[in-house]
């Protein structure tokens, strides 16, 4: 008989964060899940496998990949589950790991870039407007598909968050290695980029079928509800807040990735608006 897959939990939550992460780790308790929780922090966490936080890079996100590598990667599972600390669970999932389908890592890909650009182009599609709204990362959408198109992406382009993802433990040096490619082929266009990115740019090169991973193919297992941060600015998500998900992203409104940031800085007309 085939053992099933394993896998856990784990985040990095210091500060304030670990409040929220003790909140999330009980709500998951209460729901009924029992897969262990390993949290990176600096105070117990109460339900979780606490570890202390040492100082790692924190600029640009890149902590994510730092301890996966170099401390999360060394349980024994065969999966691992990132959660941001501002999560809850509604329910216990079920079949977590079925979202994967056969690709070594899953991000939610929440908003499909290239769809947009072409509703853009139709008659019937939403109205352009004349300037671009450098929302991510100081670039224009277009500049940003271009971005993930020459570094080898060749399926449509996705935009997504790092609220919740997962990896395969035998995937993890390849992910990294994508993720870190990424950020560097953007650094060589004077471009800085976080995690996030490298994280959605390893997804659509790992993944044969992005629209498996789109968030509408998985609403009964996560979705984000923080309307005040991420989205490009007057694009239509691929998921919608559905109220049935079993893990759902609140939302702090103090986590803020590259993207999200450059949100509220840059303050200008949506590239569409309806």
């Amino acid at each position: 008989m085939n053992t099933p897959p394993t896998y856990c939990y784990w985040s990095v939550a210091t500060g304030p964060y670990a409040e929220f992460m003790a909140r999330c780790v009980a709500s998951a308790r209460a729901a009924g899940v029992f897969k262990e929780f390993h949290i990176l922090t600096d105070r117990s966490i109460e339900g979780a496998e606490s570890y202390e936080a040492f100082e790692v890079e924190m600029t640009d996100q890149l902590y994510k990949l730092i301890y996966l590598k170099a401390a999360i990667s060394k349980l024994n599972f065969d999966y691992y589950v990132w959660l941001d600390a501002d999560t809850i669970f509604r329910r216990s999932p079920r079949n977590l790991l079925a979202c994967l389908s056969r690709s070594p890592i899953h991000v939610p890909l929440e908003v499909n870039l290239t769809a947009a650009i072409t509703a853009a182009k139709s008659p019937h599609g939403p109205v352009r407007v004349d300037q671009p709204q450098e929302i991510l990362y100081g670039l224009s959408i277009r500049q940003y598909m271009e971005l993930f198109t020459s570094a080898g992406v060749n399926n449509p382009v996705y935009w997504s968050r790092s609220a919740f993802w997962i990896v395969r433990r035998t995937a993890i040096e390849r992910v990294c290695e994508l993720a870190l490619r990424f950020r560097a082929t953007a650094k060589g266009r004077c471009i800085t980029v976080d995690a996030t990115a490298g994280l959605s740019y390893a997804m659509q090169m790992l993944c044969a079928d992005p629209c498996i991973h789109e968030a509408t193919a998985n609403t009964d297992l996560w979705e984000s509800v923080d309307a005040r941060v991420g989205k490009p600015g007057g694009f239509h998500p691929c998921g919608m807040a559905t109220g049935c998900s079993a893990i759902v992203h609140e939302g702090s409104g103090k986590q803020r990735g590259g993207n999200e940031k450059l949100n509220e800085e840059n303050q200008h007309e949506p590239i569409f608006a309806n």
